[in-house]
Order: structure tokens, then sequence, then C-alpha cells
């Protein structure tokens, strides 16, 4: 009764929408299977068969604790991604609100989120939404200048659904903590795909999905801080531990773990494989000089998206007219698919409502191959041909000429922190890649440092003197704790250059430490207890001052945050 009735040139479609969703893999197929036929029982019941699904069910939390380094007892399973976000949220800053009504998001969260905010400005909360740079990254002295006393919690997606682009969430993580801000994080399109690590992250709460990970739609997971305390959005509430109401889906969050661990244990193959299909996209792209811009971030990115900006082909023909050819293709999240309204993603990188309904997104997947890929790159050449005409008037009429297409492209790369492509300056200046490959070579010439690498052409800028940042602290505890002391700094990422104390009789001493990393506090350590040295805090109580140093105050602020949090350092 499932029978495709429409015909496609196929018999099988190439599908190359991954991120909307996958298909179920065959492990978790079976899981479901078992777990249906065996695992039935409700695991609130308290006789033996409800008691056996709640042993499955514990034994699923500790996996999917285990795939982000987190604890059992702070995972929560839903019914989805979406759910896992509004229930993550809400509960948090319900537990908080008595502390402030601030919250802080991005531009560019997925549609689950960014109507959550809507709504709680509209029961009192001041939301800000931070920008995005071109590629789609937040800048972090923007989110640091939007943090206020009343600021509780910040939504922060790990990678974005239509250009992939990832954000710097340990760095995020460490700000939000050092300044007391909770931080939550989507982070559906990264589970089991990228490293995730709560802990490493300074992460409190995390959404996850399951028909991501080649698992079953219907079923997701929260993952909040054991340590965070949360109010329950539905009074009443008994099953997982109060979170949400409803019987759980055992079999499902079987086959969702499953499924998740099977892609967990070849994250590295997959994203070697993913690389390989990116390249050979973006390769075929530049050597036929297809009029396609690429979006997105050319190095903090998730592999397996491609945005692409078809220039002057709406992004809804180009997504039939490949669904026509037998290959199944989006223009963009799926939870936006059918709105009129351009993506917001594409309006808050910097596109015009025109360019931004040119876009759409190839997600690749464990089933795509290379063949998939130049199937693609064909259909794309053929759809783009009959435009090529007009489009080459149109461009010749729009054509920068001479010296000062080469002074743009000069301007271009000076302000350009990363490279630009040829493809990507053709494209800006409307002339053809040999054209700006001519005029690399003229700048060059004119002792311009410019140099080509594989990510395209790079403008040398002088090297500025690293700026460095120190900070005196003042701190107590015992000899037997000064190891577990400058393992907590160093994991800030400051070094620890000296120790200083007031003596009564001989005044100030101080010893040069220079310790940035744990192997360096093990060799001091090491020094001085092979060398039966005492710590010069043993002449003061235990009251000595540090002198820190790093590349960012925001370190400096988690490190005595960190101090804090151990009781050891004394404040003013």
């Amino acid at each position: 009764m499932f029978a495709e009735k429409n015909e496609v040139r196929r018999e099988t479609m190439i599908y190359l929408d991954y991120a909307a969703t996958t298909p179920m893999c065959q492990e978790a197929i079976a899981a479901y299977a078992e777990a249906a036929a065996v695992y039935f029982g409700n695991e609130s019941s308290l006789h033996d068969i409800g008691t056996k699904a709640k042993q499955l069910l514990t034994l699923c939390r500790r996996e999917l604790a285990a795939m982000i380094n987190g604890e059992a007892e702070g995972v929560y399973f839903t019914s989805g991604g979406t759910e896992a976000n509004v229930l993550a949220v809400r509960s948090l800053v319900a537990a908080r609100r008595q502390n402030g009504n601030h919250l802080i998001t991005t531009e560019i969260e997925h549609a689950s989120l960014h109507h959550l905010f809507k709504q709680l400005e509209t029961e009192g909360y001041r939301v800000t939404y931070l920008p995005v740079d071109r590629f789609g990254r937040i800048r972090l002295e923007d989110l640091e200048r939007a943090i206020t006393p009343q600021t509780i919690l910040a939504s922060i997606q790990h990678a974005n659904s239509e250009i992939g682009t990832t954000q710097p969430l340990a760095d995020i993580g460490r700000l939000l903590r050092a300044r007391g801000v909770l931080f939550h994080s989507d982070c559906v399109q990264t589970f089991a795909k990228i490293q995730l690590d709560v802990k490493a992250m300074a992460i409190d709460s995390i959404s996850v999905s399951a028909h991501k990970v080649y698992g079953p739609k219907g079923v997701g997971a929260v993952y909040i801080d054991p340590r965070r305390h949360w109010s329950p959005v539905f009074r009443g509430a008994t099953h997982e531990s109060g979170f949400r109401p409803g019987t759980v889906n055992v079999p499902g969050i079987a086959a969702f773990i499953t499924a998740a661990k099977q892609l967990y244990d070849r994250m590295e193959s997959e994203q070697a494989h993913f690389e390989r299909l990116r390249r050979r996209l973006l390769d075929a792209i530049t050597v036929k000089q297809l009029p396609i811009t690429v979006e997105g971030h050319p190095d903090y990115r998730l592999a397996h998206i491609v945005g692409l900006t078809v220039n002057g082909l709406d992004g809804q023909l180009v997504m039939l007219e490949c669904n026509r050819a037998g290959i199944a293709i989006s223009t963009g999240s799926a939870c936006q698919v059918g709105q009129q309204a351009p993506s917001r993603t594409m309006l808050a990188v910097g596109k015009t409502p025109e360019e931004a309904k040119q876009f759409v997104r190839i997600s690749f997947g464990m089933a795509t191959t290379q063949s998939d890929i130049d199937e693609l790159v064909s259909t794309l050449e053929q759809m783009i041909l009959p435009q090529k005409g007009g489009m080459d008037r149109m461009k010749e009429e729009k054509k920068i000429l001479g010296e000062a297409r080469r002074q743009l492209i000069l301007q271009w790369l000076k302000e350009s922190d990363t490279p630009l492509t040829g493809a990507e300056l053709a494209a800006k200046t409307n002339v053809s890649r040999q054209v700006i490959v001519q005029d690399i070579s003229l700048l060059k010439a004119r002792n311009e440092p410019i140099i080509a690498t594989s990510q395209g052409y790079l403008y040398l800028k002088p090297a500025e003197p690293a700026k460095t940042y120190t900070r005196t602290v003042a701190c107590s505890h015992t000899p037997e704790r000064t190891k577990e002391e400058l393992y907590l700094l160093v994991d800030c990422g400051v070094t620890v250059k000296d120790v200083k104390i007031e003596h009564p009789v001989y005044g100030d001493l101080t010893a040069s430490i220079m310790v940035s990393n744990r192997l360096e506090v093990d060799q001091f350590i090491a020094k001085i207890e092979a060398t039966k040295s005492s710590y010069l805090l043993q002449l003061t109580d235990g009251t000595h001052l540090h002198t820190l140093e790093a590349d960012s105050p925001l370190k400096l602020d988690a490190a005595c945050h960190a101090l804090k949090q151990a009781g050891f350092l004394i404040e003013a």
C-alpha cells in the first residue's frame, strides 16, 4: 500500500537530504523489533515485565551519556528534537526566573527555538538575538557585550542545519560559565557525527534527535547537567523523573541508541567519506565554472552539509528540477520548507531576499556515493545551460574592468580573514576564473603578498605581536591541594607564572613556576617532591598570590571562577 505512484527517471531516487532526516539503519530496525517484542512493558510498572523495560531504558541512558561525556541521571527522553529544545529551555529558565529575565540566542537558530524565544518575549522575557558574520559564526565579543546581570540563559546551536557552520561551543561555554549564565545548545545536527563533550565544552543542556542519526522518528532526548536545577513544564508529570508526561517509548529509544552508537563508533571514517564527497562536488562546480556560490564557513562546518546559492535560479525551481531528474535535495531546513519567506539564515549572513531564495541544500549520508555527486553536478549543469546565454549578457553588462577590478580584489583579500576562491572573486566581478588568475598574477608582480592555498587566495597580513593579559589572584589552601589548584588553572588555558608570599621577616618572596599544562604541573610537583623542598605557601598558612597570563581576558575570568568554585580564591 506504500507503492510510489509518481514516475521518476530512476527506479531509485538519489537521496541527498540527510540533514532533513535519515532512513532507519538495519541495526535500529532490529533493535526496535526486539524491544517491542521482549521489552514491551511500561517501565513505570512494578512487575517483572515493567522492570525489564526499565532496565533497558537505564542502559540506554548510560549509552547516550557516555557518547557526550555526561551523567546518565541527566538524560531525559522526549518525542524529538523540537520538544527537547522547548522543554530544556522552558524548564531551565523557569527555575531561574527569580535571578533575571534576560535570554540570549542567535538569529539563525532552528525554527523550534526561534519561535520559542519569540513566545517567551510575550511572557515578559527580554531576548537578545546575536548577529552572525557572512559565514554564519557568532562573534564572542558580541556575546560578551550582550550579557547583563539579568541574563540567565543563552541558547546557541552547535551547527546550522542549512549551511553547516559550527559554533565554538567550548569558548562560548567557558565565557558563559565564568559569567554564571546557563548554556543550552541545539546539537541535533551534530550528535554522533562530530565530537561532543558537555563537560569540556561547559554546556549545561543539549537537545538531540533520533531520526538525524538513522534512528526512528518521534524520539529525542534532552541532557541537563544534574547539578543544574530545572522546574517541570508539565505539572503532575510522573515519567522521566517528572520531565515530561506520557508512557516512555522504550522500543523507539532502544532503536535510537542503537543507531546513534553505530554512527558514533564510525565517526572518523564517515567524516573522511563526507570530506571526499564534498571535495568532489565543489571541485566539479569550480572546474565547470557553474554560477554557484558555496555558503557557510570553509573550515568550521559539518562536512556532510553543503549550502549552495545557484545564482540566477530560484531554489524552489532547482529542487523541483532535481526531483524530476530523480535526485532529492532541499531548499533549507525541513521545518521551514513551504514558507514563502526567504531563509532567516541566508538573510542573517547578508544575502538579499532575492539571493536568499536562490539557496539549496545538499546533505550526504552513509549511502551517498561519488556517482551520486556526479549525477547531481550533471543535472545542475543541464539546468543552468539554458539560462547561460541570458546570464552571460547580464554578466557582460555588469563586468568590472581592468584596474578597478584588481583594486577591488585586493581590497576584498585584505578584508578577509579566510581564503577567497577564484570562483568567489569571479562571481563578485562578473568575469571568468581565468581573468582572476591573470589579475592575481599582476598583483603579485607588484609585490602584493598574496598566496594561493588549497582553499583559495589569501593576503598575508603583517604578523601582529601576540597580545597577552595578566592578573594577580590571591589563594589559600593546604600544600596537598597544590596540584589540584594548578590543574584547575591550566585547564582554563592560562599560564601560572609564579607564586608569591608576604613573609613577616623576609618580606615579599617570589618563585617562578611557568606552567601552562598538566604535564608541566606534574613535572613541577615531581621536582619539589624529589628535592624534598617546601612549598612557599607553607610559610604563610596557605595564603599566596599567583600571576596568571592568558591570551584572552575570558580565560582569566574562567580561571578565577574555577578557583572560586573550588574554594581556593580569596576575594577582596
